[in-house]
């Protein structure tokens, strides 16, 4: 047995480009998988409705980009439809004067994501004004920012095994190991049919 597996060492070693293929493979599909993954900004196309005009949607699109998460870009309407019918967004945003509507093409994990984030984001703008026009204060837009930067409370939530920060889902590690598994697999399987070959020849011997 030490034979055979000596010989499949001596084979890869005369051929250095199989193993180089496979390796750059790997790193050609994490890069692209992980770049078209959930990491970094989320791409979505906004356009503002009836009666609504651009000043106001671009304040919702300043409102709406102060996430890391999402990347808000104020289009027109018809521009917004004809990227989701051509498949390269799979939903818009129409910009309403104190609320939104989504265009989605298809229910997915996206279309969930933006629609939380968007109705936060509306929501509390809308107790904003309110507090506004109960309180006349001046200055409470930069009263509550404030507050905001320096909370009295503060929330740190600790795991079993005490560390801090709880699971963070990274797309392009599970890319990483994933293809990284795919190709090993097709590497040992190309090896084990040139043994099951060596095998049915009768060559083992020796």
């Amino acid at each position: 047995m030490k034979a055979i597996f000596f010989l499949q060492w001596k084979r890869l070693r005369r051929m250095p480009y199989l193993v180089l293929t496979f390796f750059v493979l790997t790193l050609l599909f994490v890069f692209f998988l992980g770049s078209n993954g959930q990491g970094g900004e989320m791409e979505v196309n906004a356009y503002p409705g009836e009666n609504v005009q651009e000043t106001e949607a671009e304040a919702w699109i300043d409102r709406l980009n102060e996430s890391d998460s999402f990347d808000f870009e104020l289009v027109e309407e018809d521009q917004a439809r004809a990227a989701i019918m051509d498949g390269s967004r799979s939903l818009a945003v129409e910009i309403r004067e104190n609320d939104y509507r989504m265009l989605v093409a298809v229910e997915d994990q996206n279309h969930q994501f933006v629609d939380s984030y968007a109705n936060q984001v509306f929501r509390e703008e809308q107790r904003l004004q309110q507090a506004e026009e109960q309180t006349d204060a001046v200055n409470l837009r930069d009263g509550v920012a404030e507050e905001m930067t320096n909370p009295p409370l503060h929330l740190t939530i600790t795991s079993v095994s005490g560390e801090e920060s709880g699971f963070v889902y990274d797309a392009s590690l599970q890319a990483l190991f994933g293809m990284t598994l795919f190709f090993s697999m097709y590497t040992i399987m190309f090896s084990l049919s040139n043994v099951a070959d060596e095998k049915r020849q009768g060559t083992w011997i020796g």
